[in-house]
């Protein structure tokens, strides 16, 4: 699996606070992938036949996985709702403590119901017809 420059320094950061790498999964041939990192959070780096995705979980809900788009919506910042690796990357990197800070037990619940809110809001934007 070829690794983006912009992914690489995502790598290098993840590893720089502290996460370990727990998987490296080689896809199908497509060049896909996926590589997962943890300590207190989880980040999952997905190459999907050449698109790559950074995701992040709460430990404590380890099959909710939110992309940076949402999480920086529940920041308080907003743009678009896809973003291309590029950007994902800058927002993990320049808001890592703050999305720390969201999955920390004392408001992890109140944020998980805020994503899935803001998760529900975006699928209403992009499949309107389904929401009448």
């Amino acid at each position: 699996m070829e690794i983006p420059e912009h992914i690489r320094q995502v790598i290098g950061f993840l590893e720089s606070v502290g996460l370990s790498r727990k998987a490296m999964v080689k896809g199908n041939g497509f060049g896909s992938g996926v590589i997962t990192y943890q300590n207190g959070v989880r980040v999952r780096i997905v190459n999907d036949r050449g698109d790559w995705f950074i995701e992040v979980s709460d430990l404590r809900q380890p099959n909710e996985w939110y992309d940076l788009a949402l999480l920086r919506d529940l920041l308080g910042d907003s743009g678009p709702d896809v973003l291309g690796a590029p950007e994902q990357a800058a927002i993990l990197t320049s808001r890592w403590d703050a999305i720390c800070s969201v999955f920390e037990p004392a408001c992890a619940a109140e944020s998980h119901r805020r994503l899935q809110r803001l998760r529900e809001e975006r699928a209403k934007r992009w499949f309107p017809t389904w929401y009448k």
